[in-house]
């Protein structure tokens, strides 16, 4: 029987003089074992614990870097956004200027027509589209040139040109009309 037993373990410890029982050595080996046991499960325990602090850092990093690009693209989102608005009003303000009293998208005016004669109206554009009208009379042309009722209207890069023949036997010499020219 050991007279000793060690610090931390508390193994059997024996001296010359003592004897050995065999339940003594099986209580040292129990007791290596459940400290060895203890040892690796600590250690086990710690890898966890490291494993878990390193995958919740992890997943806070990639938080904060989805969290960045977002605001990124929120960013970007927002100046696109703003440049598309900006764009929209200038459109809208361009839009409103060329439809304003003072520049419509149409002149209209009243005009002497003399048979026989070539009359030049000059309107500062090329029309897209011209009608005259008259009293016994009238002619329209969305292309270059076009006649009709014995009115010729021929249109060019400042206005139009128009010709009422001379066999018009209508009332159009010295009658009154209007044209009606689209930009």
């Amino acid at each position: 029987m050991s007279s000793n037993k060690s610090q931390n373990l508390q193994l059997h410890l024996w001296e010359p003089e003592d004897n050995f029982l065999r339940t003594e050595f099986n209580a040292n080996f129990a007791a290596l074992d459940a400290a060895v046991k203890a040892d690796r499960d600590a250690v086990k325990a710690e890898e966890t614990a490291r494993k878990s602090a390193v995958s919740s850092l992890q997943t806070s990093i990639n938080a904060k870097a989805s969290t960045t690009a977002l605001n990124t693209a929120k960013t970007e989102l927002t100046t696109k956004i703003t440049a598309a608005q900006t764009a929209a009003d200038a459109a809208k303000t361009t839009a409103n200027a060329a439809w304003s009293a003072n520049n419509r998208p149409y002149v209209m005016a009243s005009i002497q027509f003399n048979r026989g004669t070539t009359q030049t109206v000059r309107l500062g554009f090329r029309p897209s589209f011209v009608i005259l009208f008259g009293e016994a009379a009238s002619a329209l042309t969305g292309t270059s040139a076009a006649s009709g009722s014995g009115v010729t209207i021929v249109i060019n890069d400042t206005g139009f040109t128009f010709y009422v023949s001379s066999g018009n036997e209508g009332s159009m010499m010295g009658s009154r009309g209007a044209y009606l020219a689209w930009r």
